[in-house]
């Protein structure tokens, strides 16, 4: 089943979270029988992320690239989120809204409120149009269901993926694949969609793979290190700091918003630390480097 969603989401602009908030499952929808589930073929010749390291790539495209990344992984209701599959109780998997979790995390650093919690951030809402329900979708859109088609009450959501398609953690004995709009409508009422992805972005990534080495500042022999970490996509200005548990940088060295590592190193030795830089739209990403002393 999905992982129901209780928050109400006006017409036009509605809320998502930039930061973290807990997964919360509710009680199994109605599902039609097993005889009467018939998935749809599954969608080929996808691109998984990890593929796509360094290349221009859209948010969208990077939203259907890393729900299909997890094609054949298990269900598992309250399982998964945005470091991947998880489960308590069996194989480790996702429900329907970790699965769009996921992916749309990957790909922009924003994380949907599984609660509907309002935490800031903003998304656009694709209503249904009447006898052509995909009209104004696009890849990357993240669809909801229910079974009544009341907007305020999400049972069921996934990934569209174009061509009528849906990546979707769907019941039960289903691993994640996709389902057409046909078949999803025979369990549920579909209630539109959120656009999480902006326009023009591409994936926000950090283009620095390595900082030069330093030497230990003394006073008979005092040396200034300096050196710009670099990321690219995303919104221009950046915002750089140290992730949340980081260890820190080498004694004596800083880092600014702007993303330049200076001072006077006072200690020898390799220094590894984890850096993130977040954009202007709320995307984010982290990277692990490091600091040779002598």
């Amino acid at each position: 089943m999905g992982r129901r969603l209780t928050r109400a989401v006006a017409f036009g602009a509605v809320l998502v979270a930039v930061g973290v908030t807990a997964f919360v499952a509710v009680g199994p929808a109605a599902h039609p029988t097993a005889a009467t589930k018939v998935p749809a073929a599954r969608e080929t010749a996808v691109v998984a992320p990890s593929a796509t390291v360094g290349a221009a790539v859209s948010q969208e495209q990077a939203i259907v690239n890393a729900a299909a990344s997890q094609a054949d992984v298990p269900y598992c209701d309250g399982g998964g989120g945005i470091d991947g599959p998880s489960c308590t109780h069996g194989p480790a998997g996702y429900d329907c809204m970790s699965l769009a979790q996921y992916a749309v995390y990957q790909a922009t650093g924003i994380l949907i409120p599984s609660t509907g919690s309002p935490l800031g951030g903003k998304g656009t809402y694709i209503p249904p149009v009447p006898n052509d329900p995909t009209d104004g979708l696009m890849p990357g859109d993240v669809v909801f269901w229910d079974h009544t088609g009341d907007i305020a009450d999400y049972q069921h959501s996934g990934v569209y993926a174009g061509n009528g398609e849906v990546w979707d953690a769907f019941d039960v004995g289903y691993p994640v694949e996709t389902h057409s709009f046909t078949f999803l409508e025979g369990s549920y009422a579909y209630d539109g969609a959120i656009r999480y992805w902006t326009s023009g972005a591409t994936v926000l990534s950090i283009k620095t793979t390595s900082l030069p080495a330093g030497t230990v500042s003394t006073s008979s022999h005092p040396v200034t290190y300096s050196a710009t970490l670099k990321a690219k996509g995303g919104f221009t200005p950046y915002a750089w700091k140290l992730s949340n548990g980081s260890t820190p940088l080498p004694p004596g060295l800083t880092l600014s918003v702007a993303g330049v590592i200076s001072g006077k190193a006072t200690k020898a030795g390799t220094f590894g630390f984890t850096v993130r830089v977040k954009d202007s739209a709320g995307g984010k990403v982290a990277k692990a480097l490091s600091i040779a002393i002598s």
